[in-house]
């Protein structure tokens, strides 16, 4: 057994794992994600001419961000999941996100912008009546009780 842990000896396993990422559930599309998926074809569109890649006929525009990746980013911008440059990478994975990601990022907020926030209610006070006044609801006593000791005894008159 020593011999077995001179030659293999254990060592700390340090986790690797990313972080998950998010399950896009089904929703409706409004306009603001129709021009948020138009506005990314024109920008993909101006970029493979910008870099001189118009020549590929068979990739095309796809070659800096496929359908794919394309549709991820605007069904994550809908949950408000890519709020910032890092995000874009952790939850799309597209290899080109360190080059393009401010630019992504954005027309996603030109195209859907942050919810607004609101703060929330401030904590409820609670005023208590100056000491030596009383209430007369709170403190009024029956008629045919009184107090002995801070016990009400209810008396019978017979």
């Amino acid at each position: 057994m020593e011999l077995h842990s001179q030659l293999f000896p254990l060592q700390q396993l340090v986790s690797t794992r990313t972080k998950p990422k998010y399950k896009v559930k089904p929703y409706k599309m409004t306009d603001s994600k129709c021009k948020l998926q138009q506005e990314l074809i024109k920008w993909r569109d101006s970029k493979i001419i910008e870099e001189d890649l118009d020549a590929d006929d068979f990739f095309g525009p796809q070659m800096i961000m496929s359908n794919k990746i394309l549709n991820s980013i605007v069904d994550l911008a809908h949950y408000h999941k890519i709020l910032s440059t890092t995000s874009l990478f952790q939850q799309t994975s597209w290899c080109y996100s360190s080059k393009y990601r401010q630019s992504i990022l954005d027309i996603i907020l030109t195209c859907i912008p942050l919810p607004i926030v609101k703060p929330p209610a401030p904590p409820a006070t609670i005023v208590s009546p100056p000491l030596g006044s009383l209430s007369s609801a709170n403190h009024q006593l029956n008629t045919s009780t009184f107090a002995t000791n801070g016990i009400a005894v209810s008396s019978k008159h017979s």
